[in-house]
């Protein structure tokens, strides 16, 4: 490490997770008190097939069937690619 330069280690937290299989959308719904739906089609870009509503950025996300669906910090929720996840994350 240089001296001088800041640097910072990420503090480790407990997350909340869901597996988004392309069937259980009733669960995922109950699960984000009805931020999750089934996805709209889009002239020109793949059918998505459910999108959760980010509440901290004010948006509808995208989710993908295979996808991890996760409850953030301040109770937003957000989808995350399944490979990176369990890259970083460890399963409790």
């Amino acid at each position: 490490m240089a001296v001088g330069m800041p640097f910072a280690r990420k503090k480790p937290l407990v997350i909340e997770y869901r597996i988004f299989d392309g069937t259980n959308y009733a669960e995922l719904d109950e699960w984000t008190g009805g931020l999750f739906r089934l996805g709209e089609r889009e002239p020109g870009y793949p059918r998505a097939e459910a999108e959760v509503f980010d509440k901290l950025h004010r948006t509808w996300v995208t989710v993908f069937k295979g996808q991890i669906v996760i409850k953030g910090v301040e109770g937003e929720f957000y989808p995350h690619a399944t490979d990176l996840f369990y890259e970083n994350y460890d399963l409790l």
